[in-house]
């Protein structure tokens, strides 16, 4: 493996690719295919959502802020997606190649429809998955006092389907972004404009009231624990 910078998960990967293109390339002809478009989390990023059998690998360029923000979550043990490879700078392209294992079923959010009005306690629904993002958000601002940059639902990944309550079950999507947050409302803001703009058919005032009642919830909670 060479002096390849390996996080988390091992991957077995050639030290002479450094480039996104050619490891993109390297992938296919080991068979990887494009994962579905609906559940491609490169869509927007730029990155390549691939899949081979059970393994689901996403290629990225990384920056100098995504590695940042990924120190930043690991510090504070802060769910992240599975960095399984993080290469150094390729002198010609400048590229620097970041490779992450995804879970399976995992999809970007701005792919979903935020249809229902109501809270259920049956299923993993609208309002369930913004109270999982609030969580997420919240935890994130209560232990680093960082939020991402402009959020979008294109850069908000659901890795699981199970109603767990909210836990665990959001990724950001790399390449990260994250900066020093004053207004953590100004983060929800943008997120509810993206809604609206991305999922104009139905209204979402009320799922995203609770999205931000719940974030002030969990934030109190984390200064009675303090």
């Amino acid at each position: 493996m060479g002096s390849n910078k390996e996080r988390e998960m091992s991957l077995i990967f050639p030290d002479d690719i450094r480039d996104f293109e050619t490891a993109k390339s390297y992938f296919q002809g080991l068979g990887y295919k494009e994962t579905n478009f609906a559940f491609s989390l490169g869509r927007v990023s730029g990155g390549a959502d691939i899949q081979k059998d059970e393994d689901r690998l996403f290629l990225y360029r990384s920056d100098e802020a995504d590695k940042r923000s990924f120190r930043l979550l690991e510090e504070h043990n802060l769910p992240r997606l599975s960095l399984a490879y993080l290469g150094n700078v390729d002198l010609f392209s400048g590229d620097t190649l970041a490779i992450a294992r995804l879970p399976l079923g995992a999809r970007a959010l701005d792919s979903m429809s935020f249809s229902h009005q109501q809270p259920s306690t049956e299923f993993l629904g609208s309002f369930e998955i913004l109270v999982a993002i609030s969580k997420y958000l919240a935890d994130l601002f209560v232990k680093t006092a960082y939020l991402p940059q402009k959020l979008t639902l294109n850069k908000l990944a659901l890795v699981s389907t199970e109603n767990n309550n909210g836990n665990n079950i959001i990724r950001l999507i790399p390449p990260l972004h994250l900066e020093p947050a004053q207004d953590w409302r100004k983060t929800l803001e943008d997120l509810k404009q993206d809604l609206q703009l991305q999922d104009p058919i139905y209204n979402h005032v009320k799922q995203m009231q609770s999205c931000e009642r719940h974030f002030q919830m969990f934030l109190d909670l984390a200064t009675k624990h303090d």
